[in-house]
């Protein structure tokens, strides 16, 4: 039976026109791909001339500003805009390319247009907080910091740009007012970069303190106020301590030894136990709830088992504790010293107080240093139990 050539050819072409189609889709997902990766990945291959080649333009624009400089990179910034007029991301970029050309008109045109569109673009936010700074509009430029920070926590400049917000009281009375409604950066903002000045630091922890109690966990509070410390700053530290760790005025944090974590690492001014291997320290209870510190030195000298960082103006106090369960010779075994530094030499026993087996020791404090160091000793071979520690200015 003769075969049709008609038939055939037409076959043909229409393999071929599907081949070619399927190719064409192909090569569009592909391009269309990469210029999406480019538009988050800075240096990802890109093709630029394609009917929707946004990320690839938006790429190559950033590309050429780092690498070339302004006027080069407007091109590419004005290509992107042509394929598409109502990205803020790339109206943001075209703004910012016209900024660091010097073109400050262009600039703000641009940055006015992609901020009516949805204040998303991170450039857009930057350019109008920075434009508040400058007419000292300090609410406006915390609000665009505050959302900012919501929607690019890592932003690489992060700590520049809360820097310039907090150069003045007003935008730290503005910014203190954003961490009150407790947005998700505050704890980053707690942990200034390693880098950090005393100043920067010092700034942060008087916004916090401006927010008021409770606006950080006492592990992250704790860590900021042994930076302060680190650098003398002992009032705010304390002030920050207290305003997120102390659930009282007590001159002494968690005196019943409620909080205390053997496992964790120390911050702040909650008890630091000694870490030589000599020393036993458990967490006990005489009764369901009633938390003790069993403590038991096993090396051969007295060392100092537990202390705590206080902060005291001048005067005369009185420190008195609680030793259930322990025998009045062991008890006498225990000394304690307040001093700018653990001092063996400046401690002192004890003197019982009641049938309690309570004891107290008084305290001359001068003015030598703020930041001071109450320290228990323990002598070995004498197990003690240590509880219900309360300092107090004392007058009698």
């Amino acid at each position: 039976m003769p075969v049709s050539v008609t038939g055939t050819w037409s076959t043909l072409l229409i393999k071929c026109a599907a081949s070619i189609f399927l190719v064409s889709i192909g090569l569009v997902a592909l391009l269309s791909g990469t210029d999406r990766i480019s538009s988050d990945v800075l240096r990802s291959p890109n093709i630029e001339g394609w009917p929707y080649d946004t990320g690839a333009s938006r790429s190559r624009a950033a590309q050429t500003l780092i690498g070339t400089g302004p006027m080069p990179a407007i091109k590419h910034a004005e290509r992107a805009l042509l394929t598409d007029p109502l990205d803020s991301t790339v109206v943001g970029l075209l703004g910012r390319i016209q900024l660091v050309a010097g073109n400050e008109a262009a600039a703000t045109s641009a940055f006015k247009v992609s901020g009516q569109l949805g204040w998303h673009d991170t450039l857009t936010q930057i350019y109008w907080m920075e434009q508040a700074l400058k007419v000292e509009d300090f609410k406006v430029a915390a609000t665009r910091l505050d959302a900012l920070l919501r929607q690019v926590p890592n932003i690489e400049s992060r700590d520049q740009l809360i820097a310039s917000v907090l150069q003045s009281p007003e935008g730290k009375i503005e910014v203190a007012k954003r961490i009150k409604l407790a947005p998700s950066w505050v704890p980053m903002f707690a942990t200034p970069a390693a880098e950090a000045t005393a100043a920067q630091i010092g700034g942060r922890a008087e916004v916090l303190q401006l927010a008021g109690r409770g606006v950080l966990d006492c592990y992250t509070a704790g860590k900021l106020v042994n930076r302060l410390v680190r650098f003398n700053l002992v009032m705010p530290a304390q002030v920050l301590w207290q305003a997120n760790c102390m659930e009282s005025p007590a001159l002494v944090y968690d005196g019943g030894f409620d909080k205390l974590d053997t496992t964790q690492f120390v911050t702040g001014f909650d008890w630091d136990l000694a870490n030589r291997g000599d020393l036993d320290a458990r967490i006990t209870e005489s009764q369901p709830g009633n938390r003790l510190l069993a403590l038991t030195v096993n090396g051969a000298s007295t060392q100092p088992v537990v202390r705590q960082m206080v902060v005291l103006q001048p005067g005369r106090y009185r420190l008195t504790w609680r030793m259930p369960g322990t025998s009045a010779q062991s008890a006498r075994a225990l000394s304690v010293s307040l001093a700018c530094n653990s001092d063996l030499a400046k401690a002192k026993v004890g003197q019982a107080a009641g049938p309690n087996k309570s004891y107290f020791v008084d305290f001359v404090v001068d003015n030598t240093c703020l930041a001071r160091r109450l320290t228990f000793w323990l002598a070995p071979k004498n197990p003690i139990s240590l509880d219900n520690v309360v300092l107090k200015g004392f007058f009698g």
